[in-house]
């Protein structure tokens, strides 16, 4: 009975400080979608995606072409020639995104981490897993990505 009462106590000693936590929520699906630095990055991303499907696209012609050509000793040196190439610009293109995508990263959370010390809040959480409450901190967040 005495443990059940100390635990008792325990609990209501800590319960007002339990109370005191400030919490921010952050639509990060939002952000992704409206920060005009993130859009740029994301377009940069699609720029060398395509540029790589565009290459692909004409090195797959010009191997049909020369299949009319060429021995087939000849036109698989080519193909092996091609994939190595293609291969290497595909490697470029996932670093591009990886780099690219460390750098938004850090960028939202260093916006999310600004407003927080600016608006003492003690934890920020993903929108999407909170029903309800919190202080949206979203607006805030894109702007100072955009620079404003």
């Amino acid at each position: 009975m005495k443990k059940i009462a100390l635990a008792l106590a325990i609990v209501c000693l800590l319960a007002p400080s339990a109370l005191a936590y400030t919490v921010g929520t952050v639509d990060t699906a939002r952000v992704f979608r409206d920060a005009r630095s993130i859009s740029q990055a994301q377009a940069e991303v699609r720029k060398e995606e395509e540029k790589y499907q565009n290459e692909l696209a004409e090195r797959q012609k010009k191997l049909e072409e020369s299949r009319k050509t060429m021995k087939e000793e000849e036109l698989e040196k080519l193909r092996s020639k091609y994939t190595t190439e293609l291969g290497q610009m595909r490697e470029r293109a996932q670093k591009l995104n990886a780099q690219l995508s460390q750098k938004v990263k850090g960028m939202v959370e260093v916006a999310i981490r600004q407003i927080a010390a600016q608006k003492k809040l003690d934890l920020v959480i993903d929108k999407q897993a909170v029903f309800f409450g919190g202080q949206d901190i979203t607006p805030e967040v894109i702007k100072k990505l955009n620079g404003k």
